[in-house]
């Protein structure tokens, strides 16, 4: 959600923080055995947005969880359709686009991901045990680019 959608504060908590929280409780109490999770680059329980500070909080219940497979994807901005404009989100966007081709090396995690890269970046990690639970933007990107899929990106 956006704090548009929810600007109660306690109301964006319980979206952001509660609810995933508690799906993955669930999910762990009914012995499911994997555990997908699309979270955010730059996840940080410690970061003082609260956006990506929820995201943290949540990336770390589920580790405590202890799924036997567990994928947590961080994607850059999300390219796609979407059912709500998104002002701010567009225009960094568009300068992230325009800036892509600067981003190596560690900034290769910043580049914009289309939507469709990550879910299917998604069934990759629920079919396969890679040995790895977070996903950076780049490495959702690498893995996708595995399976020689039709790229959009």
């Amino acid at each position: 959600t956006t704090k548009k959608n929810a600007p109660n504060k306690d109301e964006y908590r319980r979206v952001e923080l509660d609810i995933p929280k508690k799906i993955a409780q669930i999910t762990k109490s009914n012995s499911v055995n994997s555990f997908l999770f699309v979270s955010s680059g730059f996840a940080d329980p410690k970061n003082l947005g609260d956006y990506l500070k929820y995201k943290g909080k949540v990336e770390e219940e589920l580790k405590k969880l202890n799924f036997p497979r567990l994928g947590i994807m961080r994607p850059s901005f999300l390219l796609g359709d979407r059912k709500e404009n998104r002002v701010g989100e567009k225009i960094g966007i568009f300068f992230f686009k325009i800036l892509s081709p600067l981003f190596l090396g560690p900034l290769k995690k910043m580049k914009p991901i289309h939507s469709e890269i990550v879910a299917k970046a998604m069934i990759i990690v629920a079919q396969n045990d890679l040995h790895q639970n977070i996903f950076e933007s780049n490495e959702i990107v690498e893995i996708f680019d595995l399976i020689n899929l039709p790229n959009t990106h």
